[in-house]
C-alpha cells in the first residue's frame, strides 16, 4: 500500500493526481466503520451490580408487601381492599426513586474530574471501568474499537 492517499488525508502543499480504488464500505474508512458496528455492547461491572441490586431489592419489596398484606388481612382483619392498598403503598414507598439519579450524578462528577485532566469520556459507565485499568492501548486504524490489539 505504498503511494496511497486514504479518505480524510490532508495534503498541505503540492499537486497530485489520484485514482479512486475503493468507495463506501470497501474503502479503509468503510472497513473501520464495519468493524466498529460489529462490536457488541459489553455490560460494565457497574451495570451488572446495579441489575443484581435491582433484582434483590424487587424481591425484598415483594416479600415485605406480601407479608404486610397477609398481616393486615388475617391478623388485623382489614377488608381485602384496604389490606391490598396498604401492601401496594408500602411497596411503592420502599422503592428508591433517586437511586438512578444518584448513580448518574456520581458518574458525572467522575467524568468532570477526568475532563479536568483532558480525558474525553463518551459514556458515563466507562468512568467506573477506567478506575480498574492499569494500561491503555491506542492506535489510529480502529482495532481498539474492535477490542483487538
Amino acid at each position: 500500500r505504498k503511494c496511497m492517499a486514504f479518505s480524510a488525508t490532508t495534503v498541505s502543499a503540492g499537486q497530485g493526481l489520484g485514482v479512486v480504488v475503493a468507495t463506501g464500505d470497501n474503502a479503509e474508512i468503510g472497513k473501520i466503520n464495519k468493524l466498529v458496528s460489529e462490536v457488541k455492547n459489553v455490560k460494565t461491572n457497574l451495570i451488572i451490580q446495579m441489575e443484581v441490586l435491582g433484582q434483590w431489592l424487587a424481591t425484598i419489596v415483594v416479600l415485605i408487601a406480601i407479608g404486610a398484606f397477609l398481616l393486615a388481612f388475617f391478623r388485623a382483619h382489614e377488608p381485602f381492599q384496604h389490606a391490598f392498598e396498604s401492601a401496594v403503598s408500602i411497596a411503592v414507598a420502599m422503592i428508591p426513586e433517586g437511586l438512578p439519579a444518584l448513580v448518574t450524578i456520581v458518574l458525572a462528577l467522575g467524568t468532570k474530574k477526568m475532563a479536568d485532566y483532558n480525558a474525553i469520556i463518551r459514556q458515563l459507565p466507562c468512568v467506573e471501568t477506567l478506575g480498574s485499568l492499569t494500561v491503555i492501548c491506542s492506535d489510529k486504524v480502529g482495532s481498539k474499537y474492535k477490542l483487538v490489539l
